[in-house]
């Protein structure tokens, strides 16, 4: 992984834990993430998008949470997948 897209996630992930919305956009952009960057940034948590605009560090799972983080888990595996396919495979 390049030194890039590590930056860009942790910069993600710090928007995230501030609620920068806009940083939040702007990082998922640079990874390679447009228009679905609040789905992006889900699957990244885990967590609903109301447990992100709330705070991640601050809001407990509900038991829907605990259901979605399952089904949120299955899509990142795939996620991950088509941009290693797409990105970082054709670097290869």
């Amino acid at each position: 992984m390049s030194d890039d897209v590590r930056l860009n996630y942790c910069r993600l992930w710090q928007s995230i834990l501030r609620r920068n919305e806009h940083d939040m956009q702007v990082h998922s952009r640079r990874l390679g993430i447009e228009k679905m960057y609040p789905l992006f940034v889900c699957i990244v948590t885990g967590r609903s998008w109301d447990a992100v605009t709330q705070g991640v560090d601050q809001t407990a799972f509900s038991k829907s949470e605990v259901t979605f983080a399952q089904l949120v888990f299955v899509i990142a595996v795939v996620v991950i997948r088509l941009f290693y396919e797409t990105r970082v495979g054709r670097a290869c």
